[in-house]
C-alpha cells in the first residue's frame, strides 16, 4: 500500500484547517445536537419511549454523518497541497516482450530528489522481525520496538 505523507509544513496546515472545520461546524449543528442528546439521556420515567428513543437515535446518527461530510468538504476545500504526478510512457518493456527505453530510472532519480527535499519517508526498515513472546502473543519488531500484532490488546 502507498500512502502520501505530508511535510511537516503541510501537517501543521492540515491539523489547523481540521480543528477550525471541526469547530465550526459543530458549533453551527449545537443547537440541533444537544436537545437530541439530552431527550436520549433521561432516565427513568422522564425517559421517551422505545420508538421515540429509536426515531432519536436515527436522528443523531443523521446529523452526526452530515456534520462528518460537511467538515471532510470543509477540509477538502481549504487544503491544498502538492502531489507529485508522473506520466511514463516507456517502463523497459514493449507490449511483445521486447526491451526498449525506461523511462522509470530517471523517473526515480527526480522523485529521489523531491522525497530528499521535502523530508519524505526518511525512515527505512531494512528488517522487519517477528517474535513470539510471553503466552503465544505474535510481535513485530520494527526498529527495535515491539509492536503486538496477535494475542494483545
Amino acid at each position: 500500500m502507498f500512502f502520501k505523507k505530508f511535510t511537516e509544513k503541510e501537517k501543521k496546515f492540515w491539523d489547523k484547517i481540521a480543528k477550525e472545520a471541526s469547530d465550526e461546524i459543530n458549533l453551527k449543528y449545537a443547537n440541533e445536537l444537544l436537545p437530541i442528546k439530552e431527550k436520549l439521556a433521561l432516565r427513568g420515567k422522564d425517559a421517551p419511549g422505545i420508538k421515540v428513543k429509536k426515531e432519536l437515535r436515527a436522528k443523531l446518527k443523521q446529523l452526526e454523518k452530515k456534520i462528518e461530510n460537511e467538515i471532510k468538504t470543509k477540509i477538502r476545500n481549504e487544503f491544498d497541497y502538492e502531489i507529485p504526478i508522473a506520466e511514463v510512457e516507456k517502463a523497459g518493456i514493449s507490449t511483445t516482450g521486447a526491451v526498449i527505453e525506461n523511462e522509470l530510472v530517471p523517473l526515480k532519480e527526480e522523485f529521489t530528489k523531491y522525497r530528499k527535499a521535502n523530508k519524505l519517508w526518511k525512515t527505512k526498515f531494512d528488517t522487519i522481525e517477528y517474535e513470539i513472546v510471553e503466552d503465544n502473543k505474535l510481535f513485530r519488531m520494527v526498529a527495535g520496538e515491539q509492536q503486538v500484532i496477535y494475542g494483545g490488546k
